[in-house]
């Protein structure tokens, strides 16, 4: 399960930089729920996701909804 953990998060890194705006990202997340539950991500590998939305957000111009 750890691989396919780590496998998912080295795949999501290289897809969150082509949302196009906040909004699609929020929908990938969204969409997203169920397979990083599958996957059992750490806290530590969803933390990273989530900081690498904020900056992908933050690049675009865009505000951080907390």
């Amino acid at each position: 399960m750890r691989l396919k953990a780590r496998a998912y998060v080295n795949l999501a890194l290289e897809v969150i930089p082509l949302a196009q705006s906040a909004g699609d990202l929020r929908a990938w997340w969204d969409g997203e729920r169920e397979r990083r539950d599958e996957y059992g991500l750490t806290d530590s590998q969803t933390e990273t996701l989530i900081e690498a939305c904020k900056e992908h957000v933050r690049s675009l111009g865009e505000q951080i909804r907390e």
